[in-house]
């Protein structure tokens, strides 16, 4: 879905149509987290060479394609993730009430509405234990129709939420709202004309947007910050990262290929752009950002993308991946060096039916669920310590070496 580009200036009834044409692709994925919107894909195969990976995924992707809808396993011997230490239920919001999640952050769950007209909660949030923190509607005056794009879970236990929204005489606005823990807003910050789609709230209880802008003097080839840093009280303290950074267009929404995903702390902030194969690290002090190029894993197929993205307390980045067929399902750990982000398997366990997906992280866990687009019923937390990367090098150096051997009949 191309929810939006740069390469064009929508007028005010644009924008109205976008807001409602977006609204209405929703689809059953859940937002991941950390903050994220996904479109999803993949995992890797063992090689005995490449020529012969080539063709035995070619095969297989034929077979399948013939044979079932469902994908059968694709077993690749990795199995570094630690057996869950914790569980958590996330059947208090259901899928009967049309939200869009879990995502886990700061120990609790949040969902929001994509689309709606402001007549039912848009937004919800669970507890650790499970239990329903609150449920609310976010809404504005003359209201005719909302979008709720994003949510996450603050660390005083409320939650912050961007919406856009458009009045019953089509004037379009948008805006960043925090809510307590009974999801009553006490602050909100008006951020139109940016229109901001993912969400990351900081420790200090600022918070970072990423999204686009439709300011009047913005013309095709203008280039305008795609992130932003904001504080509740002091306003927005910082626009960063123009949309030259990426490309010569930003898309955002569940079907943007490859995925995106925001990850933050107080003065830093993580891009990962799956349509451009782009992973960028900015640093608000420095005000500089880096850029580095998305390495899919080996043999993976050219649809692989991100279904599910966290970084951990010690700032690892892991992501869950899967292809368009559900054949290649995965968790990862982002190795990022010599300007590469590259993706090394931590645990690939197989199809649709058993797949894994990440939800969020919590400290140094990860928040999963042995699912691929289904609704979980229950979320899994594992713990990766520090030296897991270690090992995953070991191990992705150990099977690079293997798949280059020459192969024993």
């Amino acid at each position: 879905m191309n929810a939006a580009s740069s390469e064009c200036r929508p007028t005010t009834e644009q924008l109205s149509g976008v807001i409602e044409r977006v609204t209405f692709h929703k689809d059953e994925i859940g937002s991941l987290f950390w903050r994220s919107k996904i479109s999803a894909r993949g995992s890797p195969m063992p090689r005995i060479s490449c020529a012969l990976a080539v063709l035995l995924l070619a095969g297989l992707t034929q077979a399948q394609q013939s044979a079932s809808p469902v994908s059968p396993s694709i077993n690749v011997g990795t199995r570094l993730l630690p057996p869950p230490h914790a569980t958590v239920s996330v059947t208090g919001v259901s899928i009967s009430e049309q939200l869009d999640g879990p995502d886990w952050w700061n120990d609790h769950a949040t969902y929001h509405s994509i689309y709606s007209h402001g007549e039912m909660p848009n937004v919800a949030m669970t507890n650790r234990d499970g239990t329903v923190a609150f449920k609310t509607t976010l809404t504005a005056p003359n209201l005719d129709r909302i979008r709720v794009t994003d949510a996450a879970a603050t660390k005083d236990g409320g939650a912050v939420a961007t919406a856009t929204v458009v009045d019953k005489t089509g004037k379009p606005t948008s805006f960043v709202a925090r809510m307590d823990n009974s999801g009553t807003v006490i602050r909100q910050i008006t951020t139109f004309p940016f229109m901001a789609e993912m969400t990351c709230p900081a420790d200090d209880g600022t918070v970072w947007v990423f999204g686009w802008d439709f300011s009047e003097n913005h013309g095709p080839h203008v280039p305008y910050a795609i992130l932003r840093h904001y504080s509740f009280t002091q306003g927005l303290l910082k626009v960063a990262l123009d949309w030259t950074a990426i490309g010569n267009s930003v898309l955002f929404g569940h079907q943007v290929a490859g995925g995106t995903a925001v990850a933050c702390t107080a003065r830093k902030a993580w891009v990962y752009y799956g349509a451009r194969s782009q992973f960028i690290a900015y640093d608000e002090e420095t005000n500089s950002f880096r850029t580095y190029r998305v390495q899919l894993p080996d043999g993976s197929p050219d649809d692989c993308g991100v279904s599910g993205f966290a970084r951990t307390a010690t700032g690892d980045f892991y992501a869950s991946l899967n292809d368009g067929s559900e054949a290649w399902l995965g968790l990862y750990w982002l190795n990022l060096h010599d300007g590469v982000a590259e993706w090394i398997a931590v645990d690939a366990p197989g199809n649709f039916e058993n797949g894994i997906r990440i939800f969020g992280s919590s400290g140094d866990d990860i928040v999963y669920a042995r699912v691929a687009w289904q609704w979980p019923k229950e979320l899994e937390f594992s713990a990766l310590p520090p030296k897991m990367p270690s090992k995953l090098l070991l191990n992705a150096d150990h099977r690079h070496r293997e798949s280059h051997s020459q192969p024993s009949f």
